[in-house]
C-alpha cells in the first residue's frame, strides 16, 4: 500500500508447483501496478525552452590547476545566463620542464547574453585574468 492506502501491488511466495518446477529455494514474486499512461503526446517538444548559443574554449593552465576551477570561474561570469559548462578534453602537456594541461570546455549559454564571439573573448580575458591561464583558438 502507498502513503494513501492505495493497492499498488503484490508480494508472495510463488507455488513452485504451479509451474512443473522442482523446489530448489524459496521463489517469491512481485506484481507492481503502474498508472496508466497519460493521455495525449507522447513526442517530446522539439522547441527550446530559452535560445542558446554555444563555443569552445580551451586553456592552457599550470598542471596545479584543477578543471572544476575553471568551471567555476565561468559559471560565476555568466551566472544565470548558463546553461552548461562541460569540460570535453584534457591534456597534459610534459614536454617541456613546466608542466602544463590543456582543458577545453563546450559552454553553452543563454542567446540573450550576446555572440558567442563576445562571450568567448568575456571568457578568455576572464581566465587569463583569474588563473593566468593562456586562451586558445577563437570562437567561430
Amino acid at each position: 500500500m502507498d502513503e494513501r492506502g492505495r493497492l499498488v501491488g503484490h508480494v508472495g511466495e510463488l507455488a513452485h508447483t504451479a509451474y512443473g518446477l522442482i523446489p530448489v529455494r524459496t521463489s517469491f514474486g512481485a506484481e507492481l501496478y503502474l498508472p496508466m499512461p497519460s493521455p495525449g503526446p507522447s513526442e517530446k517538444s522539439r522547441v527550446a525552452r530559452r535560445d542558446a548559443r554555444s563555443f569552445d574554449i580551451s586553456l592552457l593552465v599550470g598542471a596545479d590547476t584543477r578543471a572544476s576551477a575553471a568551471e567555476r570561474v565561468i559559471a560565476d561570469a555568466l551566472g544565470a545566463d548558463l546553461i552548461s559548462a562541460q569540460l570535453i578534453d584534457i591534456y597534459a602537456d610534459t614536454s617541456t620542464t613546466e608542466h602544463h594541461r590543456s582543458l577545453t570546455f563546450r559552454v553553452v549559454y543563454a542567446a540573450s547574453r550576446g555572440e558567442p564571439r563576445e562571450v568567448w573573448e568575456e571568457m578568455a580575458s576572464l581566465m587569463h585574468r583569474t588563473l593566468d591561464a593562456q586562451v586558445r583558438g577563437s570562437a567561430t
